[in-house]
This record gives structure tokens, C-alpha cells and sequence, in this order.
């Protein structure tokens, strides 16, 4: 489970940082749409302590932490 969500996770971030390459013309704003590598290592972090506690994934709680917060 854990491969499965942090393969989405990474493809998520590699858009989002392929995108970033065509300026105005990917996004409307560049700015707007950071996600880093340190957010990247966060998350997974994070995917990581939640499947410790629970086998079940809260994909809620993931979309939350993940969109919002990082």
C-alpha cells in the first residue's frame, strides 16, 4: 500500500514540476502551484506514519495533509 500511494504522490509532484516549465502557459499563476521536494519528503513521511497506525489508508486525511497543508 505504501509503494501504491507514494507512486501517486511522486507522479503528482512530477507534474506539478513539469508543468512549472511552461511558465503562463501551464498555470495561471507559478507561484500558486509549489510543491518542493522537501513537501515531497514530507508527505511521504507522513503516508508512512499513517499506514504504521492504521492498515486501512484515511485518504481523506492524505488529500488534506497533502493539497492543503504541504
Amino acid at each position: 500500500m505504501f509503494k501504491n500511494l507514494l507512486f501517486g504522490v511522486a507522479l503528482f509532484h512530477a507534474l506539478l514540476i513539469d508543468r512549472k516549465k511552461f511558465g503562463p502557459i501551464g498555470w495561471n499563476s507559478a507561484s500558486t502551484y509549489d510543491f518542493s521536494d522537501n513537501d515531497l519528503e514530507v508527505t511521504k513521511d507522513q503516508i508512512f506514519l499513517m499506514l504504521e497506525e492504521s492498515d486501512v489508508p484515511q485518504y481523506k486525511v492524505l488529500r488534506i495533509l497533502t493539497s492543503v497543508i504541504n
